[in-house]
């Protein structure tokens, strides 16, 4: 099985100052065999994420922004962890 999940999160502010979130797809991330359990990033690196999966691997991807032709791929596993629990 080929997972593949495609997600962006985008904060966006009101004319209220309220402040809410958009989900809007940018690109796919392709790499775990089984459902991804948790993303994670940070901002002092906004092009880094790591996912975490039922494959049982912790994926270290790096984020292209680059979505040309007919691949989507907006980014690439740059290091992966296998065999975790």
């Amino acid at each position: 099985k080929n997972a593949s999940y495609r997600i962006k999160a985008t904060p966006s502010s009101t004319s209220q100052s309220t402040m809410s979130e958009t989900l809007s797809l940018r690109g796919t991330l392709r790499g775990h065999r089984d459902w991804v359990t948790s993303i994670a990033t940070t901002s002092e690196d906004p092009n880094l994420i790591l996912s975490a999966s039922r494959d049982k691997s912790v994926l270290v991807w790096r984020l292209t922004h680059s979505n040309s032709g007919e691949d989507d791929s907006y980014g690439y596993a740059q290091r992966a962890l296998r065999g975790h629990s």
